[in-house]
């Protein structure tokens, strides 16, 4: 009986001094990110994607204030990292792409910080009642259509960077400065997505398309110039009429929704497939 009692407490002894020594594991670090001096680190946006053996896997760096840098860790069960790759957007700041081998010893990078020049947006949203029954805001995203095919994803949701919002006058117009991502073309095709919210809420009251543009392009494209004055309506508006115009009731989220939206989607939206042929 003595011998089964001591048995059994040896073997809690080394559950728990395994367990101990698991919790005690410190995350080891691939790659510290050296932020520009005096960049408000609370709105720098950074998106990355790990490759090894184990395949691929995509994460993004919670924003946090009062940072100077921030630090991307090996997650748990991917020790064989062999290389990651980042895309990172500092507000004023071209957008930066990096790839990197990733080995046993922790690596340092600065984000660099060249200047990119602001361009106004002179926008309006339609119909008016939209943005007088109820406090809204337009919300402006810039889709980096280029960012899977850096990453070597085939298909998965588009990287999306919100750049700012405002909220529309009395008669639905708003001016928003973005950043000139027309002299980055280099990187490959980007679009704008705007969505109205209420502030208030978070609920999303409307997913917005320019009133110009096909059917079959819900976003806009990456210009050297925009229009004088860009007029936006709920997606459902140009379709299917006026009265289709009004909030959408009850939708939340805190990510854009043009980052549901797959690359595969995206293409199929703009591209549809023609009805197959029905045997009578």
């Amino acid at each position: 009986m003595k011998c089964y009692f001591f048995s059994v407490a040896l073997l809690l002894g080394l559950v728990f001094d395994l367990h101990a020594q698991h919790q005690e594991d410190p995350p080891v670090p691939i790659v510290t990110l050296q932020l520009p001096v005096g960049m408000p680190s609370e709105a720098v946006q950074i998106k990355y994607h790990l490759v090894g053996p184990f395949g691929g896997l995509g994460q993004f760096v919670k924003p946090e204030e009062n940072r100077t840098a921030y630090v991307i860790f090996r997650p748990e069960g991917k020790a064989s990292t062999t290389n990651i790759k980042i895309i990172a957007y500092l507000p004023g700041c071209e957008v930066v792409t990096m790839d990197l081998a990733v080995g046993s010893e922790p690596l340092q990078r600065p984000i660099p910080c060249k200047p990119l020049p602001w361009v106004a947006l002179h926008g309006q949203v339609l119909p008016l009642s939209i943005t007088q029954d109820q406090p809204v805001q337009v919300e402006v995203s810039y889709l980096a259509l280029w960012g899977n095919p850096f990453f070597g994803i085939m298909d998965g949701f588009i990287q999306t960077f919100r750049l700012g919002s405002v909220r529309p006058g009395k008669e639905g117009k708003f001016e928003l400065k973005i950043p000139d991502f027309y002299k980055q073309s280099a990187l490959g095709d980007g679009e704008l997505g705007f969505i109205l919210r209420n502030p208030t809420t978070g609920n999303i009251v409307a997913m917005l398309e320019p009133e110009e543009l096909s059917p079959r392009s819900p976003w806009l494209k990456i210009q050297s110039v925009y229009p004088s004055l860009l007029r936006l309506m709920p997606w459902r508006c140009r379709n299917n009429g006026p009265e289709s115009c009004t909030p959408q009731a009850g939708r939340t989220g805190t990510e854009p929704p043009s980052q549901s939206m797959t690359a595969a989607s995206l293409t199929e939206l703009k591209n549809p497939r023609k009805p197959r042929a029905v045997n009578p």
